[in-house]
């Protein structure tokens, strides 16, 4: 009697964890549509917990001017960016992202992004999902995602707008409704490697290109935000990418002695990236915390070399 009630006990847990898995692969289904076109009505935020009031007050136009906005002309939203050297899209990254789906039988439709975009990332997820591949599920996503998610969520919630926010935050739900074990120490991707650079000899430009490229600072921030920071101090920072853009904004801040202020911005954006692996550390991140923590404690150093120079030639 006692196996009896076993075996239904069971079959009654293999029905949840059916019924999880479905809702979660449909919900990443959702958040891969968001990402790959503008909203244009309610039923795009279908199975998401996301309010659709801003419909009423936004035009289509200004929809897809904010979608290119964030995911194209601010951050692209890909494996890439976070994880290569230089933070350039493509190359090895992408290629293992790729071999992992290839792997499992998912073929990523690359003829709009590439494999590691996170259009076909949450894809890829959400066909592991539909399959009930719960351990293959976890183990891509501690190997291959959880690397560089938590800082495209983070960028989301920076980019200013309602909508995007309220993306990163299913994103992370769906993340950790996967439940990854958090011992997993599993890593395809480079780990901390020393300043790419001399400090004593540095110049701004190879500090603007270390500062742009998040595997190698652990930071990301994007033009615009570096756009409001130069603002906020009247501090021109010239045109060009965002390593040209971190290089002429210590560059002016040198000339307009705000140095020290420019420092701040950046102290607190190593700060507020530590407190966002932490929250991570405890949810299948574990290993990647100490990855990117090591990479910031680096890029705290170069900050405080910065100021140290600039209060030495005052």
């Amino acid at each position: 009697h006692s196996l009896l009630e076993w075996d239904v006990e069971g079959t009654r847990i293999d029905l949840f964890y059916f019924m999880e898995l479905s809702v979660l692969g449909m919900r990443l289904r959702a958040l891969a549509r968001l990402i790959d076109q503008p909203v244009r009505t309610l039923a795009d935020l279908e199975g998401l917990a996301i309010d659709g009031s801003f419909l009423k007050q936004e035009s289509q136009d200004e929809m897809a001017a904010e979608h290119y906005r964030v995911l194209t002309h601010d951050m692209v939203p890909a494996a890439s960016l976070f994880l290569e050297r230089k933070a350039m899209l493509g190359g090895a990254v992408s290629g293992r992202v790729r071999e992992a789906m290839e792997h499992t039988g998912f073929a990523p439709d690359t003829s709009s992004y590439p494999a590691d975009h996170l259009v076909n990332v949450l894809l890829f997820l959400a066909h592991l999902a539909d399959r009930q591949d719960i351990e293959t599920l976890q183990r891509v996503t501690r190997m291959h995602v959880l690397s560089w998610m938590p800082l495209l969520i983070d960028a989301l919630s920076q980019s200013g707008a309602k909508l995007f926010n309220e993306m990163g935050h299913e994103i992370e739900l769906a993340m950790l409704g996967i439940g990854v074990d958090s011992l997993g120490t599993e890593s395809d991707y480079p780990p901390l490697m020393e300043l790419p650079f001399d400090m004593d000899k540095a110049e701004l430009a190879a500090i603007g290109i270390y500062l742009a490229t998040p595997i190698e600072s652990g930071l990301f921030i994007s033009k615009a935000r570096l756009a409001i920071e130069a603002r906020s101090h009247r501090l021109p920072t010239g045109f060009g990418t965002r390593a040209m853009t971190i290089e002429g904004l210590f560059r002016s801040a040198g000339q307009y002695e705000a140095i020290g202020a420019v420092c701040d911005f950046f102290d607190q954006e190593i700060e507020s990236k530590e407190e966002l692996w932490k929250r991570w550390s405890d949810t299948g991140a574990a290993h990647w915390s100490g990855e990117w923590a090591k990479k910031l404690a680096n890029t705290r150093r170069v900050i405080e070399t910065l100021r140290e120079a600039e209060d030495t030639s005052s």
